[in-house]
């Protein structure tokens, strides 16, 4: 039985005057899309983000450990931001 691929989808919580960067592992866009509707999942990079700040972008990521998997309960800073969105609904 083959298994679906996942990819790291580069994903982006905008707060309005930045953004925290972070790596999503998911078998599709929709997927991670889906499971984070509150952050903005890239299929491609942005279009202002030259090829070499995407490596940046993802090594960063993978630097501090922002990098989660949409099959995995999240831990860490991605919890906490999942945590203070459903404390405001």
């Amino acid at each position: 039985m083959d298994t679906p691929t996942t990819r790291s989808y580069l994903t982006c919580y905008d707060y309005g005057t930045g953004g925290v960067w972070l790596l999503l592992d998911a078998t599709s866009h929709e997927v991670a899309q889906r499971a984070y509707p509150n952050l903005i999942v890239f299929e491609t990079r942005p279009e202002w983000m030259s090829d070499q700040d995407e490596i940046e972008y993802r090594a960063d990521c993978e630097r501090i450990g922002f990098h989660w998997n949409v099959e995995v309960p999240p831990t860490g800073w991605l919890k906490n931001h999942i945590d203070r969105e459903k404390s405001k609904e």
